[in-house]
């Protein structure tokens, strides 16, 4: 089984304007790469809280009865 790892690649850069009207050489800013969090096989899921019972009142005649 082929296995990938998911990146995201970000740019960003600026342009100068010219004084003539015309666009200059671009220029990088930043650049970072980052893992991509969506890789859903990747991510471990987190896992469900038990819930919590409320403890159970009966009366005296259901105990004596053997109802529950």
């Amino acid at each position: 089984m082929v296995e990938y790892i998911y990146t995201q690649a970000v740019v960003q850069f600026r342009t100068p304007i010219n004084s003539d009207g015309t666009l200059g050489k671009p220029e990088i800013v930043k650049r970072f790469v980052s893992p991509f969090k969506g890789a859903q096989h990747m991510v471990k899921k987190a896992t469900p809280k038990p819930k919590k019972v409320a403890p159970r009142t009966m009366t005296i005649q259901q105990v004596e009865t053997g109802e529950l």
